[in-house]
């Protein structure tokens, strides 16, 4: 086995893909914490902004960049700078929006043409995996395009 697959196995990684999104000014999704995983959201189509707990600036989210959001730090995704502070819990914004665990969720105003589609999900690692790469990495990752 080579380094990397050492290192993968260690970790006992998972992937989980949550949805497909897409969002229509305005939106504004507070996204809980959560242990063990890292998030991550593709931009499929526009560009949001995401502000990761503890981080000063926020990350602009371009078509065709991925964010890697380690250790399941809460976070907002949002449309513009006057949404942030008027986000909807992600757990509400499924159940008001009657997402069923399949096909897209949908959240906005439907009667706008500035339109994110995301497609979001998390890495989990076990609770047993202690891992000097994970420790050693930043707080996230901003792969552009």
């Amino acid at each position: 086995m080579d380094v990397l697959s050492d290192i993968l196995s260690c970790l006992q990684l998972s992937g989980t893909l949550y949805f497909r999104t897409s969002f229509t000014s305005p939106w504004s999704i507070r996204v809980p914490s959560f242990e063990n995983v890292a998030r991550f959201h593709l931009a499929h189509r526009g560009r949001c902004l995401v502000r990761i707990e503890q981080e000063k600036a926020p990350v602009i989210l371009e078509q065709g960049d991925l964010l890697i959001i380690m250790r399941g730090a809460a976070h907002t995704l949002y449309c513009d700078p006057i949404t942030e502070h008027q986000a909807v819990q992600l757990d509400q914004v499924v159940e008001q929006s009657g997402f069923d665990g399949t096909g897209t969720l949908v959240w906005g105003d439907p009667g706008t043409d500035h339109e994110t589609q995301l497609i979001c999900g998390h890495f989990a690692f076990s609770e047993e995996a202690n891992h000097m790469l994970i420790d050693a990495m930043p707080p996230y990752l901003h792969i552009k395009n």
